[in-house]
């Protein structure tokens, strides 16, 4: 059995071949990277063993992001031109390099720094730190060069990856096998985006319904009245309104039927300003043809006894000094048609107010039914 086990080569570690396994990632398989363009080593960075290590890596990560393997033709385009721009970065922090020695060597006896010229009388040259005599100059020459190198490749870093990116985005635009990478990439990059933003969601709200928190509704808008033409700029706007069936049914030929009142009213005409007060003085329309009184009568200041709240009312009798004064209804809607003179203005006494409205309402419905009506009493 154990024989038998030893030679099944079904479990013997080297009996499958990865690189012949065609389900295998692309990146396994054997790939002639001495083809590329090979970079300077002028920094650990650019050795070939570490841009191949970062090349197979970048391509692993780019097949895991598509969620595909890559062709043996993406991923030779796609090694070129990872090696192109590592070399093009190594080209351009070599050449800073070595402005950066140079520059180094001219200033030895200046003992200039990059950025920074120190004055000469304030510079001693036989001290530096803990150092003294030739270890001191030995140690300020290898800090100069330290300095100089650090500034000269970071340039050469940043401009090598600038000049690097630009060219690799033109070699990607003329080849069709990086177009299709590129354009997947980003897809796949943008779903991953918006599934972390949608977990990130889910998330925020399972903790706002575990914690009880709820969203907060949004709280209905008023309703807005529907408009039905009429001016809210007007001064009689949005004021309780007498009854319509009232404001056309006296003129100075006698009393209308009800249906010639609905058809003659109109919602402009039927509108009474409540609002404004007088404050203890009479402003009665002296342009009327009235004067602010019916026809047949006269102005008497002083009441007479036994006389009830509308006979004074209809008098236009003053209050006495001890009533306060109440506000008095403005009629500014009259009849222009037919030159009725309804809706003066009129003064009540406060304690006879709602007894006076009472009773001018009271036989303004008897005279409408015609009960209380002579050509005595006519408006």
């Amino acid at each position: 059995m154990v024989l038998q086990d030893a030679d099944d080569p079904s479990r013997d570690g080297f009996g499958q071949d990865d690189v012949a396994d065609p389900s295998r990632p692309s990146t396994s398989r054997n790939l002639d990277f001495s083809q590329f363009r090979q970079p300077i080593p002028c920094l650990p960075e650019f050795r070939a063993a570490h841009i191949r290590y970062n090349t197979e890596k970048s391509i692993r990560d780019t097949e895991r992001t598509m969620g595909r393997s890559m062709t043996a033709e993406e991923v030779h385009a796609y090694a070129s031109r990872m090696y192109n721009a590592q070399s093009t970065q190594a080209s351009f922090t070599a050449f800073c390099l070595t402005i950066g020695i140079g520059r180094w060597l001219n200033t030895m006896k200046t003992n200039a720094y990059p950025f920074i010229d120190p004055k000469p009388e304030a510079l001693n040259q036989n001290k530096f730190l803990f150092f003294t005599g030739r270890r001191a100059r030995i140690a300020r020459h290898s800090w100069r060069l330290t300095l100089y190198l650090l500034v000269a490749r970071a340039f050469g870093v940043v401009a090598g990856a600038a000049i690097g990116t630009a060219r690799a985005r033109r070699s990607t635009a003329n080849d069709p096998h990086l177009t299709q990478i590129d354009r997947e990439l980003s897809e796949a990059r943008r779903a991953a985006a918006e599934k972390r933003v949608q977990d990130w969601a889910g998330r925020i709200q399972r903790e706002n319904e575990a914690r009880g928190v709820h969203k907060p509704r949004e709280r209905p808008s008023a309703p807005v009245a529907p408009s039905n033409g009429e001016d809210d700029m007007s001064p009689t706007a949005s004021v309780d309104p007498w009854a319509q069936a009232t404001t056309d049914s006296w003129d100075d030929q006698g009393h209308s039927t009800e249906s010639q009142q609905a058809s003659n009213s109109s919602p402009s005409q039927s509108r009474y300003d409540r609002t404004r007060v007088a404050r203890g003085e009479r402003t009665d329309d002296d342009m009327s043809s009235t004067g602010g009184l019916f026809q047949g009568e006269t102005t008497h200041t002083q009441p007479t006894p036994g006389e009830s709240a509308w006979d004074r009312l209809r008098r236009g009798v003053k209050p006495s000094p001890t009533q306060q004064p109440v506000p008095r209804i403005d009629n500014h809607r009259k009849d222009r048609k037919e030159g009725s003179s309804f809706g003066d203005d009129y003064t009540f006494a406060g304690p006879d107010r709602d007894k006076a409205q009472r009773e001018f309402d009271e036989r303004i419905e008897r005279e409408r039914q015609g009960k209380d009506f002579s050509d005595e009493k006519r408006w």
